[in-house]
């Protein structure tokens, strides 16, 4: 199926082979059933630009609220999976674009180790903190297509330091129990909780839920007063966009496709004035991006990725914590910025109901297996997911007696 970031330059660009995630779900017994809509280039256009907006595939639109965002970049995939237009979706993250959209269309998000699934065949944004996961209506789901989607691959070296932190069989299923939330230590920083009343209430009532089901709520600041080092990770993105783009167009896409490079794609996006909302498809296309070599870039990647591992590792430490708890994307900078997981879940609404706000477990590398598990608990224990077709009665066709 065509791989075209929503971009009308890409339009039709069929790839020359399936991604490994791609193979794997087949291989899986899965049904591929489509490609889903989503911000153009990652959102890497303009910060101007809707999110979940795209040249090639228009709007997406939130199934709860209309006027709501669907949130990006995997704002299809997030509306898919909570319509019920798929048993499952496939998002992609470099930072938030799984765990927003998740939160925002009312879905299980699971934003994986770095290196834990394999890139091969993902059109790319910044392959330091690029990565898959699944998006889907509830916790087992997700984690039946994470163990589905994980392994070493020759074609993505970040994956060869997940050889021997998966699970048996690849199966995360084991660890989703009714009782992982019994006796462990989770952190809020109390900077992270919602000013706004209603969101307040939902959060507050989450953490209710986590308590009721055995675990203890640690309040902390550490995280709060250094996870912005994480926004490092933005200056090291354009240093690798432009490299990483080129290389998929030259290995991934058939000869004859009508551009081969970013300067193509700007090209072709100036004689199309009236699709695009800005012909660069990245901000920092001019001057011409460097390549993710240069010692700039370098001192970028490796401060952000660093920098926020310590802080993430060092709040985890100081209070013997089994993970770090947010609103659904309130860590997302800094865990994405370290490569670290997070599994986000329907935790209520705001605004009369209408608006989804979920809760978030994040922690260090490899920790799937026990962020699911505490997913899981509290998901069954709290059972907050309401379908958007019991919210918005405006998604019922026309003349239906329901």
């Amino acid at each position: 199926m065509p791989t075209t970031a929503g971009s009308i330059a890409l339009e039709g660009s069929v790839p020359l082979r399936d991604a490994f995630v791609t193979a794997r779900l087949r291989e899986a017994g899965a049904i591929i059933l489509g490609k889903a809509d989503l911000s153009e280039f990652a959102n890497w256009v303009d910060l101007s630009m809707p999110s979940g907006y795209s040249s090639l595939g228009g709007q997406v639109i939130n199934p709860y609220a209309f006027n709501d965002t669907p949130s990006g970049s995997s704002s299809g995939s997030g509306v898919a999976a909570t319509m019920a237009l798929a048993t499952a979706a496939v998002g992609t993250e470099t930072s938030g674009s799984i765990l927003s959209p998740s939160q925002a269309n009312s879905v299980v998000g699971v934003k994986p180790t770095v290196g834990l699934v394999s890139r091969a065949g993902i059109l790319p944004l910044a392959p330091s903190f690029d990565t898959a996961g699944p998006m889907t209506r509830n916790v087992t789901d997700a984690a039946v297509m994470l163990g589905a989607m994980t392994g070493v691959d020759p074609r993505d070296a970040a994956t060869a330091a997940s050889a021997g932190r998966l699970p048996a069989g690849g199966d995360y299923r084991p660890f989703l129990r009714d009782d992982a939330l019994q006796g462990v230590r989770l952190g809020v920083n109390d900077a992270d909780k919602p000013a706004n009343a209603d969101q307040r209430a939902v959060f507050d009532q989450a953490l209710s839920d986590l308590r009721a089901q055995g675990a203890t709520i640690v309040s902390t600041d550490t995280l709060n007063r250094t996870k912005l080092v994480g926004l490092t990770e933005i200056a090291a993105i354009p240093n690798e966009f432009k490299e990483s783009l080129n290389r998929y167009l030259a290995e991934e896409t058939v000869a004859t496709l009508r551009v081969r490079t970013l300067g193509d794609i700007i090209a072709f996006n100036r004689q199309h004035p009236d699709k695009v909302v800005r012909p660069e498809p990245a901000r920092s296309v001019e001057p011409d991006p460097g390549n993710r070599d240069e010692p700039s870039a370098v001192a970028n990647r490796t401060a952000a990725i660093q920098g926020s591992r310590a802080v993430i590792d060092a709040t985890l430490l100081a209070h013997d914590l089994d993970a770090i708890v947010s609103t659904g994307n309130g860590n997302a900078n800094v865990g994405a910025a370290g490569g670290y997981p997070t599994v986000s879940v329907p935790a209520g609404y705001t605004r009369n109901g209408t608006r989804p706000l979920s809760i978030s477990f994040l922690a260090g590398a490899y920790a799937e297996p026990t962020l699911l598990g505490l997913a899981y608990d509290y998901e069954q224990a709290s059972q907050r997911r309401v379908p958007p077709t019991m919210v918005n009665r405006g998604l019922f066709p026309d003349g239906c007696g329901a």
